[in-house]
């Protein structure tokens, strides 16, 4: 395609134009605006995973019982268009677990463990902005 304009010369000159379509370099300043020392910090809506649910257990009963309220949250998530992932693999650590959403840019974790008795059974440390970092227990 060729576009022209009349300059103040009175001649034709060629446009000087960009393309916007989405390309590496797109990409590279996507990553290089949205990451920090320990990885990507995506926007949960460029996220490939929005939410990560880590199970935190000491035995396969606890997992079970883990397993089926993560699970039902997971399918709710899911309903309402959110990407979710349930990471029950138990061949890495959950804190191992953290650090790969983390760097991969997931938008949130939501960890899931068994009540502790006598002790305070919600909270986490403060996430790195924009992630949230949940801590729950359930009840069995």
């Amino acid at each position: 395609m060729t576009v022209k304009f009349l300059s103040k010369e009175n001649k034709l000159d060629y446009v000087w134009a960009t393309s916007w379509g989405v390309s590496t370099r797109l990409m590279g300043a996507l990553i290089m605006a949205h990451s920090d020392d320990n990885g990507l910090v995506l926007p949960p809506k460029l996220a490939p995973t929005q939410v990560v649910i880590v199970p935190i257990y000491k035995n396969i009963e606890q997992l079970a019982l883990i397993s089926e309220t993560a699970n039902k949250i997971k399918t709710a998530l899911q309903n309402k268009g959110i990407s979710v992932k349930y990471d029950d693999r138990d061949t890495f650590k959950p804190g191992w677990k953290f650090s790969e959403y983390e760097f991969k840019g997931c938008s949130g974790t939501y960890c899931y463990r068994p009540p502790r008795p006598g002790k305070w059974n919600r909270g986490s440390g403060p996430p790195r902005h924009p992630r949230k970092s949940y801590l729950s227990s359930y009840r069995y």
